[in-house]
C-alpha cells in the first residue's frame, strides 16, 4: 500500500470512529428513511445530513457526483461523508483552544451543534444543556464504535 494511502486513512481513522460513534447516537434518536413528504433541506439519512453540508462537503472528494438523495440507501455513502464532515470540522479548530474537550468531542459538538459553536466551546464556552446531553450520549457509545473498528 503506498505511504499516501496510508498517510490518509491515519489522518480520517480518528473521523471514522467518531462518524460511527455518532451514527449510533443518530440511528437511536431517528428513523433513518426521510418521510414521504419531508422539506428539501431537511436532515436525513444515517448521517442525518442536511443538503448544503453534504453539498459542501462533497466538493472535490470522490463522492462529487453523488446525490444527497442517496444518503437513506447508502450507509457506506452516508458514513463516508459524515466521516468527511468532521475531518473537515477538525480542520477549523482554533490553534489557541481549551483543553477542556478533546479532538473528537469538539468536531462533534460541531456536527450537532454547528460549526460556530464548537468555535466557541473550543475558546472555552460553556455548552447548554442541549449540548451536554449530547456530549453524555456520544461518550456512552465512544466504546461501541471502536469495538466495531476492532479499536477497543
Amino acid at each position: 500500500m503506498s505511504e499516501a494511502r496510508v498517510s490518509w486513512r491515519r489522518r480520517l481513522l480518528p473521523a471514522v470512529v467518531l462518524a460511527l460513534a455518532l451514527y449510533v447516537v443518530v440511528r437511536a434518536a431517528s428513523d433513518s428513511t426521510p418521510p414521504a413528504k419531508y422539506k428539501p433541506d431537511a436532515a436525513f439519512g444515517v448521517a442525518n445530513m442536511r443538503r448544503a453540508t453534504f453539498d459542501e462537503v462533497k466538493k472535490g472528494r470522490d463522492l462529487a457526483d453523488r446525490s444527497r438523495q442517496d444518503l437513506p440507501d447508502d450507509r457506506d455513502l452516508a458514513i463516508e461523508a459524515e466521516a468527511w464532515y468532521l475531518h473537515d470540522l477538525a480542520a477549523q479548530l482554533p490553534l489557541g483552544r481549551s483543553t477542556r474537550y478533546s479532538e473528537g468531542e469538539l468536531p462533534a459538538l460541531g456536527y450537532n451543534m454547528g460549526a460556530g459553536d464548537m468555535s466557541a466551546f473550543a475558546r472555552g464556552a460553556t455548552p447548554g444543556g442541549r449540548a451536554r446531553a449530547y456530549l453524555e450520549e456520544l461518550h456512552a457509545n465512544w466504546a461501541l464504535a471502536g469495538r466495531a473498528l476492532g479499536e477497543g
